[in-house]
Parts: structure tokens; sequence; C-alpha cells
């Protein structure tokens, strides 16, 4: 790589750090001077209803597992059954069982790295023969060194964007057929702030980063964009053809959790922990709250195609609504997927 290729690599790699800080201190400022909205609109009993929650042994998803089982919904979460992901898939669910004994919560093996793990655990949860109401794609990776999956695509790409995609396309017919009138299924796509400084391509191949130019701060912003733009396409075909279905976004806020894992150690002393000691860092359980409302609220029932922070419609990034990429995009995720580019409409 010559001279101006590298300055222009490590210009693109700082430019997109310092978007991702400035955007979370405006955030972080935001959340200070906000109140926590709790889900509102949850009535009578949700006994009866599934949920599937990706990644919902801990962290953010081990929350929205124990409220949505709260309120007497069977959750499945979907978790790599490996150690140490197994033990704390476990201990997840005894946390919840020993609190509530009659919750009905287990765990399926997923790894979202792999798309025939995803394949995989859907055949499981297909043999169960249960309905599925509600869909909840919240496992992610924020900003892990660069790593290809055993599918060829860039870690963070795939775990939080393709893999779910792919998850959602394979549980359609099951969502469809249990979705009714007054009663539609939901399916909440977690994404996150960083969206709004993405000024991610159209060219899902450059969306794949390859090594020599890797940012991973880029790839965050990227794969969370890419959520919020095939949310909107998906649900316009919904609207187009009259399926029960719902589909949201759902921005938990700036959350202390374990995505903070790969942040840098100064990062962690001079942003994460200042805002944590000081409350205006989230917690996990206050992180949930958005996704619970959007799964269970008779507030938004049949509502779909929204943004949704603090458990409030919000207006997501200028890029996001853009109807053209949005297109592009979903072509591209299709065709690398091997789906039908008119999913869902060719869905029967």
């Amino acid at each position: 790589m010559g001279f101006l290729k590298r300055l222009a690599c490590y210009a693109y790699i700082l430019c997109s750090i310092f978007k991702v800080y400035v955007l979370a201190a405006a955030y972080l400022l935001k959340q200070y001077t906000s109140k926590i909205r709790k889900p509102t609109g949850i009535e009578g009993s949700n006994r009866g209803k599934v949920a599937i929650v990706t990644g919902g042994g801990s962290g953010i998803g081990y929350h929205i597992s124990k409220q949505l089982a709260k309120h007497g919904v069977q959750v499945i979460i979907g978790l790599i059954a490996a150690s140490p992901k197994l033990s704390e898939s476990e201990e997840a669910i005894r946390k919840i069982k020993h609190e509530m004994p009659e919750a009905k919560v287990e765990f399926l093996h997923l790894d979202l790295s792999s798309l025939e793990s995803i394949r995989n655990f859907v055949d499981a949860f297909l043999q169960k023969k249960c309905p599925l109401h509600i869909l909840i794609n919240n496992a992610g990776l924020m900003f892990p060194p660069y790593t290809k999956t055993v599918d060829g695509f860039e870690l963070q790409l795939q775990v939080n964007y393709l893999g779910h995609v792919l998850l959602t396309s394979l549980l359609w017919e099951k969502l469809k057929t249990t979705g009714q009138l007054h009663s539609y299924s939901r399916v909440i796509n977690v994404a996150s702030s960083v969206h709004y400084v993405s000024d991610m391509p159209a060219d899902l191949d450059n969306l794949n980063q390859e090594q020599q130019n890797f940012s991973a701060h880029a790839a965050y912003m990227h794969s969370k964009l890419a959520v919020v733009m095939a949310t909107y396409y998906l649900q316009r075909q919904l609207n187009r053809d009259g399926h029960y279905i719902t589909v949201n976004v759902a921005d938990p806020g700036v959350v202390s959790s374990g995505l903070f894992k790969y942040v840098s150690g100064f990062v962690k002393c001079f942003l994460v922990r200042p805002a944590a000691a000081l409350g205006i860092l989230w917690t996990m359980e206050d992180g949930a709250y958005t996704s619970v409302h959007l799964a269970l609220s008779s507030e938004v029932e049949g509502q779909g195609g929204r943004y949704f922070f603090n458990c409030t419609n919000a207006k997501s990034s200028h890029l996001s609504q853009n109807v053209y990429l949005q297109e592009e995009l979903w072509h591209k995720t299709c065709d690398v997927l091997h789906l039908d580019v008119n999913w869902p409409s060719t869905c029967t």
C-alpha cells in the first residue's frame, strides 16, 4: 500500500473513532437531561406468547428475557452453547427461575457468526411446534479486531446484521402464521445511536471491509445503519402485502454492558467509567425497556417501520430514510445470503 493510501486509511480510521465518541458524548448528555421511560400499555396476561431473544443470556438481552418472562411470555434464548457462554446462559436461566419459579425460559444454541448455526437453530425451534409472537434481534458485537467469519464476512457485519436478516427470513412463515388482526407478530431489531454518524456505502462489497483498510468503529456504525435501513424496507413490503407482522427498531441508548469489552483503556478511563459514576450511563435494565415496550405494549399494536429510543418514537438519521439506498442494500443483502430478493412478498 502506497504512502497516500496508508495516510487516507489512517484518516478514515481516526475520523470513524472521532465520530463515534463525539456522538456518544452527545447521547450521554441527552440521557443526563432525560427521564428514563419504562414500558407502558402492557395490559393483561401475555401467557401463551412465545419470544425468541438473540443474545438473551447476558447484558441487555438478559434483562429483556427477564422482563418478558415476568409478563408471562415463554422465552427462548439464542446463545452460543460453548463455555463460558453455556454456563452464562444456564446461570441466566437459573436466576430468572429463582426470582420467578413459574417462568418459562430455555435456550437453544445460536452462533450468529455461522449461517449454518442459524439454520440449525431455526430447525430446532420449529421442531417445538410452537407459535412465535415476538422475535428480538438483540445480539451484537462492538469494535472487535478484524475477523472473517466461516462464511467470509466481516464479523460485526454478520453478527449484527446479516445473521439476523437470515434468522428473520427463516422464521418468517412462523411469524406470519402466528400473527392475527389486532395481535400482530412483532420483530424488534436492536440498533444503536451510532447509525447517525454512519456514511455507509450502498455497495455491500465496501461494507464488508477488508483487513488492510479496516476500521472497527466504521464497521460497527455501518452494521447498525444497515439494521435500521433493512427494517424500514421490510416494513414497507409488509404494508404492501398485508401480513400481520410489524418490524421496528429499538435504540437502547448508551448502556453499561459487555459491549465495551473491546473499547480502549483510555476511553474506558476517561469516558465510560466517569459516565457510569455520574449515573448518565444507563444500566442494562434501562437499555432493555425499549425492546420490551415494542414487544408487548398495546400502544404500538399494528405499527411498524419506526425507530424507538427511550420507549418513544424518534427520528433516525436522514441517510437511513433514503428509500433508494434501502432498496440497494436489501438487494445486495439478499444476494450474499442467497435469499429471494422479493422476500417477504414471495412468502405465501
